[in-house]
């Protein structure tokens, strides 16, 4: 891939830090609260506080962690 579009870097990132603030968001929520009958409405909350956190933090932060990607293993060679 070349330049990836906006909507594309959107998307992607969105994807992204939806799956890995739901799996966080669970286990927080799973070990705060414990298991029962209402663990998954106490983590819907938290995952609706946690998604649009993340989503933003990713894209204010994936170019700085692109950069250092770069630096510490160099650029991806094209094939």
């Amino acid at each position: 891939m070349q330049n990836p579009t906006l909507i594309w870097k959107l998307v992607h990132t969105g994807l992204l830090s939806g799956g890995m603030s739901a799996l966080v968001a669970f286990i927080v929520t799973l070990i705060n609260t414990g298991w029962d009958g209402g663990l998954f409405g106490r983590w819907l909350v938290a995952w609706c506080l946690a998604y649009p956190v993340a989503w933003f933090a990713a894209l204010i932060w994936g170019p700085s962690a692109k950069r250092l990607t770069n630096w510490m293993v160099g650029p991806r060679r094209k094939s």
